[in-house]
């Protein structure tokens, strides 16, 4: 038995999942946003700590000129990135080490990156001091830190669950059950708790959804109510032990807490302005939204940047469309409900990107300006933010700028995906425009492997392949009322197909995919 099945019952939450924050691009944009300098990503050194199935870790080391090196304590997982890395022909740098054996080791480079995503709340507390121990010797001079952990305040109340969760488990599950028939048999057992509790239903009125969707997909709810260590912690004491590494916190990196104008009302906001950049701000901010996690920006000795230096960094980035405009209304869902956008701004920005190519921000600035010189800048700013962190837009490299080489690799991994993915998986496919992953629809991605098998085929095709793939039971292709007949399903074939031909794919080239 290895070590790692020795100290852990499940691999940790970041082996099931990838997330923008670790993106060289994205943090870049979000610290020139809030007005700190960041070292140049693009020549240095990353460190991915628990970077599990490696499928990050590969998208990186495909799309980005940096070096970047994986550790994941899970030696499973490593040799499965490795394969996979292997078949794709990319070089990944990635090894086994439990955080003892790396916080001793002495032949690492300096950092400018480090990533540690859903590591910290997973594991000892000895290995979170070994943790802080690496930052401290390996992160340079300017060098960035971004970490992500569970939140005392919105996770307070799931901390009984998880324990309930695991007395259940012990006392009535064997070892040979799988993740499906153990989440199952949670599921039996806990859905008529949360019925029973109507306490904890109003403290997390999702956590019935977060069940069903767990059902489809359990992993990375066992593994994060199962794992062998799990804890919960105040900004205020993960900033404090941090210290230890002379890294200080500078911003959250995580979309919704940079929506402030969405998610928070104008009183909310006129209460903690005065507070802004103190522990304080963050701790009450986490109290009025009920932070579940927290996903943190530090710096080895932040550097604010100047009003010139700050609009030329802003005005550097490159972003693109990534909805359909069409059917847009100009209103965001945020906590407090529904928020219109102001159409003056928002509608003329989004026609300078209706072409679906990626656009320099200085550039749209000045499109603005000349559009209406009445505008200010700093609107104009705070709108492109508005469209960054709701996902309307994603930070872009400049197309000009990608190698050839970078988008064989990138295809060679998304081919793999296409043609290897299982029943139930997420399928990402990495993007190098984006230098991140994209989550696609499983039908897409069946009709993707269509045309990959065929460049040349047309709409005739991929509806036979639908038809064929239905027969077989593989996929469900039902009409739009649910009903069955030949006829129906022929027409709702048709009309996914030529969807996929005339829209999705279109996206997907731009995008780089394929």
């Amino acid at each position: 038995m290895s070590n790692w099945n020795q100290k852990y019952k499940y691999d940790l939450p970041s082996t099931f999942a990838s997330s923008k924050e670790i993106n060289p691009l994205y943090l870049h944009y979000v610290l020139s946003s809030k007005g700190f300098a960041c070292p140049d990503f693009k020549e240095g050194n990353t460190l991915f700590i628990g970077c599990g199935n490696g499928l990050s870790l590969s998208m990186h080391t495909a799309c980005n000129s940096s070096h970047w090196k994986g550790i994941e304590f899970n030696p499973v997982s490593v040799n499965s990135a490795k394969r996979r890395a292997k078949q794709c022909h990319i070089a990944i740098d990635l090894c086994a080490d439990d955080l003892e054996a790396l916080a001793q080791r002495d032949d690492l480079p300096k950092f400018d990156l480090i990533c540690v995503p859903a590591v910290w709340s997973w594991i000892a507390k000895e290995d979170q001091e070994r943790l802080i121990d690496i930052i401290s010797k390996h992160l340079n001079d300017g060098g960035v830190l971004f970490m992500s952990y569970n939140c005392t305040v919105g996770m307070i109340n799931y901390e009984s669950v998880r324990e309930l969760l695991k007395l259940y488990d012990t006392t009535h599950h064997i070892d040979s059950l799988n993740d499906q028939e153990r989440m199952m048999s949670l599921s039996k057992f806990l859905f008529p708790v949360v019925e029973k509790n109507a306490i904890f239903v109003c403290s997390q009125p999702d956590f019935s959804d977060r069940l069903i969707e767990a059902n489809h997909n359990p992993k990375p709810f066992l593994s994060e109510s199962l794992n062998t260590y799990w804890s919960m912690d105040h900004f205020s004491e993960v900033s404090k032990r941090l210290e230890r590494a002379d890294v200080g916190y500078v911003c959250s990196a995580n979309s919704i807490d940079n929506l402030d104008n969405i998610n928070l009302t104008k009183e909310q906001r006129d209460f903690l302005e005065p507070l802004l950049g103190t522990n304080l701000y963050e701790e009450t901010r986490d109290f009025m939204v009920n932070q579940r996690s927290r996903f943190d920006i530090y710096i080895k000795g932040a550097v604010p940047l100047n009003p010139n230096e700050y609009l030329a960094e802003v005005s550097s980035h490159f972003i693109t469309l990534m909805i359909d405009i069409s059917g847009f209304d100009y209103v965001l869902e945020g906590n407090q409900g529904p928020v219109e956008l102001d159409k003056s701004i928002y509608e003329p920005l989004l026609a300078i990107l209706s072409d679906n190519s990626p656009k320099n921000i200085g550039a749209m600035i000045d499109a603005m300006l000349q559009h209406n010189a009445e505008l200010n800048v700093t609107d104009i700013i705070e709108a492109i933010n508005t469209l960054i962190f709701a996902g309307v837009c994603s930070l872009a490299q400049d197309p000009r700028t990608i190698s050839e080489e970078t988008l064989n690799q990138c295809l060679m991994l998304n081919i793999n995906t296409i043609n290897n993915f299982q029943e139930k998986e997420t399928i990402n496919l990495c993007s190098p425009l984006l230098q991140d992953l994209v989550t696609i629809d499983p039908m897409d991605a069946y009709m993707l492997r269509m045309v990959i098998a065929n460049p040349n085929c047309n709409y005739l095709h991929i509806v036979e392949g639908l038809l064929t793939l239905n027969v077989q039971g593989v996929i469900s292709i039902n009409s739009q009322d649910g009903t069955v007949s030949e006829d129906q399903i022929i027409e709702s074939a048709t009309n996914l197909a030529q969807t996929f031909l005339e829209n999705t794919l279109v996206t997907y080239k731009n995008l780089m995919l394929i």
